[in-house]
């Protein structure tokens, strides 16, 4: 006769063996991140609680070599949904309704540090990268660019300001108009 949690967890089941017992069940006691003992600039406690479960070690450890590589810090946001996001979406955060790890973060960056980050990033082979100028880590008056970082299958660039639209690579007027008047905002 079949085990009870045999049948039943093909609905549980996520896209990746991080994380999994051996039914295929979420083991939250046991995540494959082996990479945080060889970062002591980057910490668990950086992220929001119960964030690191739902993260796919692949972008965890990218993120943990993009700032060994940099030697820049990067500041995971503070807020939940930007890094996991519990919905059925096409967003690289989703989990689609816990069904799968989440491939994507979004890191603070220090303004000076920026332009070294982002194309680190791109030779480091990130393939969904986002630079926001339009967000506020800590409080209100305290812009900071942030950087949105994924591990999506195709290479997509985007940018976006104070509307929150977003602009891609592939419309590079627009693209590079943004950054263009953003640099002087960030130059130090």
């Amino acid at each position: 006769m079949c085990n009870i949690l045999d049948k039943i967890s093909k609905y549980f089941k996520v896209d990746s063996p991080a994380g999994m017992n051996k039914h295929g069940w979420r083991d939250y006691n046991a995540l494959a991140m082996s990479k945080w003992d060889e970062s002591p600039n980057l910490e668990k406690h950086e992220w929001p609680d119960n964030t690191l479960s739902w993260l796919h070690h692949t972008i965890i450890d990218k993120i943990i070599d993009l700032r060994s590589a940099t030697g820049k810090p990067m500041f995971p946001s503070p807020v939940y949904g930007a890094h996991v996001r519990h919905s059925d979406s096409n967003s690289l955060h989703s989990t689609k309704n816990n069904t799968r790890l989440s491939k994507a973060s979004d890191l603070f960056i220090r303004p000076e540090d920026m332009w070294d980050i982002w194309f680190k990033s791109i030779d480091m082979g990130f393939k969904g990268i986002g630079l926001y100028f339009n967000k506020w880590y800590g409080f209100t008056d305290n812009i900071m660019p942030m950087i949105h970082l994924d591990t999506r299958d195709n290479f997509l660039l985007w940018v976006s300001e104070k509307n929150g639209e977003y602009v891609y690579h592939t419309d590079p007027y627009n693209f590079f108009r943004i950054i263009t008047r953003n640099l002087s905002r960030f130059q130090k």
